[in-house]
């Protein structure tokens, strides 16, 4: 962040403004800011909220994506030290004040100052950190290339929503092409191997859901899913069971 920069971004926090965004695909987010009190802890609760914002906005990023962990500590190693970069927006919503520490566990801390602040995070920017990182697949070493996959065994739409926001948390766009009972098939743009997109997939695909590999061909990879994947919703055109009445007797 240049210095102009970051002398705007300090000014508009410590008024509770709005600066202008510089990216398209922002994240609504609100988060609380504490920090231990005493002079100054307004202008940090409010830097520590906005810090949590883009925290919690790269949690959800690797959630979706079947990151092989969302701890904190690897996301903010990732993300950098410079956290209030990826916020383009922020405002400050409640100023709670002075109170008795419950957030900050600091050691000798016995009061804090805490803050609710609301951020526009830029979460393209925060997705592009991690990838760079490592957190979200390994890279083809190809570049981006186009990828049909079939995907079986879907009998919910949150089920094939879950692994649509996977397969798009990498930047790639996502075109499903064809919906039938159970089947779902899709145009992927991705930089991904095969084998690194499954092995995310099934991060992804959590609870009691499986994901098995059914082909996987330059181009091509097939999936299915096995186990419980939800309630199915009923098909009309399916004939109902019919109730076993109780053999007449015959005394």
């Amino acid at each position: 962040m240049s210095r102009s920069r970051r002398r705007s971004l300090v000014f508009a926090l410590a008024l509770g403004l709005v600066v202008p965004a510089a990216s398209a695909e922002l994240v609504q987010t609100g988060a609380v800011g504490a920090v231990a009190a005493g002079p100054g802890a307004r202008h940090a609760a409010l830097e520590a909220g906005v810090r949590e914002a883009v925290l919690l906005v790269a949690a959800e990023v690797a959630r979706e994506a079947g990151a092989r962990t969302d701890a904190r500590d690897v996301l903010r190693r990732a993300l950098g030290n410079d956290l209030l970069a990826y916020a383009a927006q922020y405002e400050l919503v409640e100023d709670r004040g002075e109170r008795p520490a419950q957030l900050v566990q600091e050691t000798g801390v016995v009061h804090e100052y805490v803050v609710l602040v609301e951020a526009q995070v830029e979460r393209t920017r925060v997705r592009d950190a991690l990838m760079r990182a490592g957190l979200l697949g390994a890279a083809s070493g190809t570049g981006v290339r186009s990828l049909w996959i079939t995907i079986d065994g879907l009998d919910d739409w949150q089920t094939w929503d879950r692994l649509r926001r996977a397969l798009a948390a990498r930047g790639g766009s996502v075109h499903p092409v064809e919906f039938s009972r159970g089947v779902v098939v899709a145009e992927l743009q991705t930089d991904e191997t095969n084998e690194a997109l499954v092995e995310r997939l099934r991060r992804a695909l959590d609870g009691p859901h499986a994901l098995e590999l059914s082909g996987s061909e330059p181009g091509t990879l097939r999936l299915r899913i096995v186990g419980d994947a939800g309630p199915r919703r009923p098909d009309p055109a399916e004939p109902r069971a019919k109730t076993l009445e109780p053999a007449p007797d015959p005394r």
